[in-house]
């Protein structure tokens, strides 16, 4: 998300002098966000699929998602200590992950250890590796800002080598692309077997900038299905499917980080009413059950930790009934 940030706070600043100043510190930092960018497609893509896989389910910040559950299922349970967890401490254990994930998770760092954490030996030998739409969206949209930023600091190389990445990756969203639910999905690099849920993340493909007919109006009725079956928007996986859980870390809450990017994309397709929709439920989840990390989409109990400060920055940058009207 940084390169998407730094083209945010350049864009912010309207004065010419401390526009240029931000220029300046963009330009210091391009070189850095062109390694980054280059690392992941090089340690995330290896095969130049136009996805990016993740190497745990950490890493995609989704941590128990349900599009994980068969590939983690895979993962050998071998060569972890006796541990203590500390969530359950602090978090209903109802709503965190069970312990049998938490000992894959730990097994899939014992392996990544096991090749002294070398990223194109665990790429090659991880066995956990998940293409996941939500990281391949939000580093689409990275690319996208990049080479604005590039572009404006008249960085010409730099631009023509994230112009072939973005096309890459405009061709790779397909990979992910399930026929039958007409959505974008998880696929296990693995087993080449992709999940049958329909995530949050599925509502990124316009914020990564796939609009076309057919991505932006299956995920319209999408979103108004989901609509229809919970008070707020947007639950992390599909209330019509099995595994849904509307308390459960990343198997049903709402996230509001989440919302804020599904509504920017929308917003950016032309589809402001769904936009208004993600902000305005977000703000009465927040209103309701104060910063809490995370909520019921059912009913709009606050879950997870009670003053998470990522929805307190929701809240001051967007949700907020007061930026809405001065944003109008």
């Amino acid at each position: 998300m940084a390169a998407t940030v730094i083209r945010d706070l350049v864009d912010a600043e309207k004065d010419a002098v401390s526009g240029a100043r931000a220029l300046e510190r963009a330009a210091a930092l391009l070189p850095g966000l062109m390694q980054w960018h280059r690392w992941f497609l090089s340690y995330r893509d290896p095969k130049g699929l136009g996805v990016l896989a993740v190497i745990h389910p950490w890493e995609s910040g989704r941590d128990n998602l349900p599009d994980w559950d068969d590939a983690l299922r895979k993962v050998e349970v071998k060569d972890i200590a006796p541990y203590e967890r500390k969530d359950t401490s602090h978090v209903d254990p109802a709503m965190r992950p069970h312990k049998e994930d938490y000992d894959r998770y730990l097994s899939i760092m014992a392996a990544c250890r096991h090749v002294d954490w070398d990223p194109a030996e665990v790429a090659r030998t991880c066995p956990f590796f998940v293409a996941d739409p939500g990281v391949t969206f939000i580093f689409l949209r990275a690319n996208r800002d990049l080479l604005a930023l590039a572009e404006r600091l008249g960085n010409d190389a730099e631009a023509e080598e994230i112009r072939g990445w973005i096309s890459r990756m405009e061709a790779g969203a397909s990979v992910l692309w399930h026929e039958d639910l007409k959505a974008h999905v998880a696929l296990d690099q693995r087993s080449g077997k992709k999940t049958d849920g329909i995530s949050s993340a599925s509502f990124l493909a316009p914020y990564a900038g796939l609009c076309d007919s057919g991505t932006l109006g299956s995920l319209q009725e999408h979103f108004d299905r989901m609509a229809a079956k919970v008070r707020y928007m947007m639950p992390s996986y599909d209330p019509d499917h099995e595994r849904y859980e509307p308390l459960r870390y990343w198997r049903g809450p709402v996230w509001a980080m989440i919302n804020y990017m599904i509504a920017r994309g929308f917003a950016e397709a032309g589809d402001s009413t769904r936009a208004e929709k993600l902000r305005a439920d977000t703000a009465s989840l927040i209103e309701t059950s104060g910063f809490a990390e995370y909520f019921s989409p059912e009913d709009g109990t606050g879950a997870g930790g009670g003053t998470f400060s990522w929805t307190a920055a929701i809240w001051l940058t967007w949700a907020s009934r007061s930026h809405s009207e001065q944003a109008a």
